[in-house]
């Protein structure tokens, strides 16, 4: 591995513009559901890194992991 490289969060800046975009083109119930998707991924601190990310609430995520785990998707 490279010098400098990091596995996990937080995500290169050209990632996160593209995830930014990805997100702000979306609805708000896909919204959530990307939102809770990508914050499942990175674990412990995975929840506030992509609220912040995603200028959305931390309820926000709860809800659509919520949304996720009923499969009312």
């Amino acid at each position: 591995m490279p010098k400098g490289v990091k596995i996990g969060f937080p995500f290169r800046p050209d990632i996160e513009e593209d995830m930014k975009l990805f997100y702000n083109s979306l609805n708000e119930k896909d919204q959530r559901h990307y939102a809770a998707l990508e914050a499942k991924k990175l674990c412990h601190g995975g929840i506030t890194y992509i609220a912040e990310l995603f200028n959305c609430a931390r309820p926000t995520i709860y809800e659509g992991l919520d949304d996720i785990k009923k499969k009312t998707c």
